[in-house]
């Protein structure tokens, strides 16, 4: 099986997990909207890695996701850094 396969099947997974009965953090705190904006920022210092994973687990949720990263993967980056 190839890496992207396999990626593409534990982020499947991983949403099945949290959607099987609606996440109730989500749904407590977040509006039914159609479209919405976010940011990512770190909590703690730290290498940043998985990046790309992000942009793909949005994807999937939404074809029409758009993920901009904001720092470079495997880098070292201070608590309060926006990555995404």
């Amino acid at each position: 099986m190839d890496l992207e396969k396999e990626i593409e099947q534990l982020i499947d997974r991983s949403l099945a997990e949290d959607i099987r009965s609606g996440d109730i953090t989500s749904l407590a705190c977040l509006s039914d909207c159609r479209y919405t904006t976010g940011m990512m920022f770190l909590k703690q210092s730290g290498i940043v890695a998985g990046l790309p994973l992000l942009a793909l687990l949005f994807c999937k949720l939404n074809p029409q996701s758009e993920v901009t990263l904001m720092v470079p993967e495997g880098r070292f980056q201070k608590a309060g850094t926006q990555i995404a």
